[in-house]
């Protein structure tokens, strides 16, 4: 039921803005945790 309600696959052009939010997400975290001297872990 909860895809019903929440696509996660849209057309191309949603999917890119996900992907590059996603992505721009990823880097701010990074380099927030590098500013305050913790590694980030690779993945999890």
């Amino acid at each position: 039921m909860y895809y019903a309600n929440s696509k996660i696959l849209a057309d191309d052009g949603q999917l890119n803005a996900r992907l590059a939010l996603v992505t721009a997400v990823s880097q701010v975290l990074t380099e927030s945790l590098r500013l305050l001297g913790v590694k980030a872990p690779k993945e999890m």
